[in-house]
């Protein structure tokens, strides 16, 4: 498209012929994640998001186990509770063995375990024998890499591609070595624990003999890696992994309450977000989400510790001195960024470093700027660190300058975004469709545009930076900030509120049109305080209303609007993230049953998906006495700010606020239909209540 334009690699536009995502699993540490099919293979089709990925690279893109040479049956397969290990259970049709024995269909049981751990994929293959004579077989594990970058693996044509210039072949192993454009060297090693009988450039066969009762084990590793694998034992790495994910989940505060499905799902929500935090050496980091989303996102980074930040504030430290440390400095158009400016994504795949996408290092959100300066006044209201603060002031000062400067680039006092970059996004807001902004109508609305819920966002940096300011004795640009933050209050109540609608416009176009469209957008505004209080029950009711209140949670826009659709990745569907927020703004204007109504809705949904996880979002539909939720067929799971919802949901139900170490709550505990009775735990002992 044109730099006029732009592009919305962020949205799902690209994966729409993939088939579902809830027909795989997915395991992650670090930088490497996998995406198996429930049979434990990774499919051959071509239009599958399937594979193992290292550095947003897909090293392995073919997976799959043979018995005998033919393809096995699936009984069952799935993630432990932890969302570490992987299992799958599979079994024999009929065959004749190597001897001429008849073997009967499900004589032998193949089950396939495999984790992620030090970027380095474990497999451990058991086989059984359940029959009455001894058989033997061949088993054989076929594999391939393509080294396709993840925006190739979502649907990106390129004109040209680097080279497979080597694979080698030992007695027990593979490497396979591909050099891209980018002058840098990528690699699959594979390894077994047994000597193959045949090995060749993509198949390792193996002869089993097994007696009746009898059972063989094969260990295999791939990794990303050229340098022999240091031996490590499968149950010791295991160990490792496990140990490594207590280790974060440590961190978190316990809820117990007397509904014990109720703390399965927040225990199963802390153990996805901590699966997906990633220890930077500025501190915990969570990436957005699997596969697509699997490298630090500045807006969801942000969101996702906010959202968590009563229960583990390490995760808000993490993000800041990430973020603050990979500010903006200079202006470079292609990656949007301007001095101050705060990340929207990094990645680092060959794509990336070529520049054929402008996401090594990409600045095109207009949101996590002001996001960043709130988050840092979350965690010093929530921790009282003040020396943390200090240090983050230069950071903080120069996201309040872009604020001021090249967020108003409007010239009319509002935050706005354009896209700068050929292959930029084109919508720069939390909702980045290339549709996601437009008219009554249905026009999309022409950059410059300024969204409802940026100006609320930029409303309460500035107050919230004002009292930072306070704390390093600068009162006189503290007292110049609430002057501004008082100026938009006004202007924006003035222009963004529709009179006729009855509410708020979603945005205003380049010539200051307003998008007269109902969005769950608004329920932002309450989160950030710039509703007027005679104003703020009218949002409540509107987005507690039919329209927008599916039953699983508050639609994006209202049915009634001109691009509604309940499959619309944008336009109709339901964010668990985005529906948390709102939560939470209603508990901001003392609407704590219509946030516990939220709450009770997240739940009712964990419990209609597996393993009790939100996903990135749902369809839209309307929640019936005998349907379930219609699941979005390409949505990440896990997703760091789906998986951190249910805990801004829950302070929201309860007015629960964190102040200096110290946890209080504006309502009592009991949230009917859900449970009578809460504590808060911080290993043994008891912070809540006190």
């Amino acid at each position: 498209m044109s730099s006029a334009q732009g592009i919305s690699l962020a949205e799902h536009d690209l994966a729409v012929t993939h088939p579902s995502l809830h027909d795989m699993h997915v395991l992650k540490h670090r930088d490497m994640f996998s995406v198996f099919h429930v049979s434990g293979d990774i499919p051959t089709d071509a239009d599958t998001p399937a594979g193992l990925f290292a550095n947003d690279t897909r090293i392995l893109s073919r997976w799959r186990f043979l018995l005998h040479g033919a393809r096995l049956k699936f009984l069952s397969g799935g993630l432990d509770r932890n969302g570490l290990v992987m299992a799958s259970h599979v079994t024999n049709y009929a065959f004749t063995d190597r001897q001429g024995h008849p073997i009967v269909e499900n004589a032998i049981s193949v089950n396939r375990e495999k984790f992620i751990h030090n970027e380095t994929l474990y497999e451990r293959v058991t086989l059984a024998n359940h029959g009455m004579t001894e058989t033997v077989f061949n088993v054989s594990l076929r594999f391939g890499s393509d080294f396709k970058d993840i925006f190739e693996v979502r649907g990106m044509q390129r004109s040209k591609k680097g080279v497979h210039y080597d694979t080698f072949c030992g007695v027990d192993y593979c490497l396979t070595t591909y050099s891209g454009l980018d002058g840098h060297d990528r690699y699959c090693q594979i390894r077994f624990s047994r000597r193959p009988e045949l090995m060749s450039l993509n198949e390792a066969v193996f002869q089993v003999t097994l007696a009746p009762k009898e059972e063989w084990e094969l260990i295999c590793r791939v990794s990303a890696v050229k340098e022999d694998l240091p031996e490590q034992n499968y149950g010791l790495a295991l160990a490792h992994a496990r140990e490594d994910l207590e280790g974060k989940t440590r961190k978190w505060l316990q809820v117990h309450t007397d509904n014990e499905f109720f703390d399965s799902w927040l225990d199963a929500s802390c153990k996805a977000v901590s699966l997906l935090v990633t220890d930077m050496p500025t501190g915990p980091y969570p990436y957005a989400g699997i596969p697509w989303f699997s490298v630090p996102f500045g807006r969801d980074g942000i969101i996702t510790a906010l959202q968590v930040l009563p229960f583990n504030p390490d995760i808000a430290r993490g993000v800041l001195m990430y973020l603050a440390e990979n500010q903006a400095t200079d202006y470079v158009d292609f990656r949007e960024a301007e001095p101050g400016r705060i990340l929207h994504e990094t990645r680092k795949g060959e794509m990336a470093f070529t520049g054929e996408v402008p996401f090594q290092k990409y600045y095109g959100s207009v949101d996590s700027t002001p996001l960043f300066i709130m988050l840092a006044g979350a965690y010093h209201e929530t921790c009282d660190d003040r020396d943390f603060i200090g240090r983050l002031m230069p950071s903080l000062r120069a996201a309040q300058r872009w604020l001021e400067k090249d967020g108003s680039r409007g010239g009319d006092g509002f935050t706005r975004y354009a896209c700068h970059s050929e292959n930029g996004l084109f919508t720069q807001g939390w909702k980045d469709s290339h549709d996601s902004v437009f008219h009554a109508d249905g026009r999309i609305a022409e950059p410059p545009i300024a969204l409802c819920e940026v100006q609320g966002y930029t409303y309460a940096a500035y107050k919230t930076m004002a009292d930072l300011l306070d704390l390093v004795g600068d009162t006189h640009e503290a007292g110049h900030l609430r002057a501004r933050a008082k100026a938009l209050y006004d202007k924006f109540n003035d222009v963004f509120w529709d009179e006729q609608m009855g509410g708020y416009v979603m945005a205003l176009d380049a010539h200051g049109q307003p998008c007269r469209v109902r969005s769950s957008n608004v329920g932002h505004l309450l989160y950030c305080g710039i509703v007027p209080e005679d104003r703020a029950e009218c949002v409540v009711r509107m987005l507690t209303g039919p329209e927008f209140f599916s039953g699983w949670g508050i639609r994006t826009i209202g049915t009634n609007e001109a691009r509604y659709s309940p499959l619309s990745y944008h336009n109709g569907s339901v964010w668990p993230h985005d529906t948390s927020i709102i939560a939470a703004g209603f508990a901001r204007y003392g609407y704590y049953a219509e946030a516990a109504q939220i709450l009770q809705a997240l739940y009712q949904t964990a419990q209609n998906v597996g393993r009790m996880l939100l996903p990135e979002l749902i369809c839209g539909f309307q929640k019936m006495r005998d349907d379930g939720v219609v699941l979005y067929p390409t949505a990440c799971l896990p997703q760091a700010w789906s998986s951190a919802a249910g805990f801004m949901a829950l302070s929201a139900a309860l007015g629960l606020r964190s102040r200096n170490g110290k946890l209080d709550a504006a309502r009592a505990a009991p949230v009917e239909g859900l449970f009578q009775t809460l504590e808060l735990w911080n290993g043994s002992e008891k912070v809540f209540p006190v």
